[in-house]
């Protein structure tokens, strides 16, 4: 429940439902359903997009700040199904429009889209950073104790 929920219903149209706080059993149900998330904010990391990958849904969102880094954009010069986002990069409705009409045409890998985001687990985190710990560990330790 934001600050703007009371004036964002009313400007919601009747196709709009407003769920409120939902547990992560219902969350996974939810975006299992969804045929994408839209991300429209700027935000420094953004583990929700990450979260509807999981689930092997794509996500449309403003293309700045952290999903760079978590997301595979659409490249319309190399049309293939190997993305997990569609980027717009002007935070206004004819931009968000114009990329849920590409989103429409566009074929969607839910494999691939729920793969790449297993990369992102935190058990794999985990090993991946164990792993750099200690090969530079390794590294240091040879550089200065001969």
């Amino acid at each position: 429940h934001g600050t703007e929920e009371a004036e964002l219903k009313k400007l919601a149209n009747n196709n709009i439902e407003f769920i409120g706080r939902v547990n992560q059993n219902e969350l996974n149900e939810l975006y299992s359903k969804c045929k994408a998330l839209i991300f429209p904010q700027y935000e420094d990391y953004g583990i929700t997009p990450l979260e509807a990958n999981a689930s092997g849904r794509p996500v449309i969102a403003y293309g700045y700040g952290g999903i760079q880094s978590t997301m595979i954009p659409f490249n319309p010069e190399k049309p293939t199904p190997d993305f997990t986002a569609i980027f717009f990069h002007q935070q206004n409705i004819e931009s968000l429009i114009d990329s849920i009409q590409l989103f429409e045409k566009l074929n969607i890998d839910s494999i691939f889209i729920r793969k790449h985001a297993e990369k992102f687990d935190d058990q794999i985190f985990i090993r991946k950073l164990r792993s750099f710990v200690n090969t530079e560990f390794e590294r240091f330790k040879k550089n200065n104790f001969r």
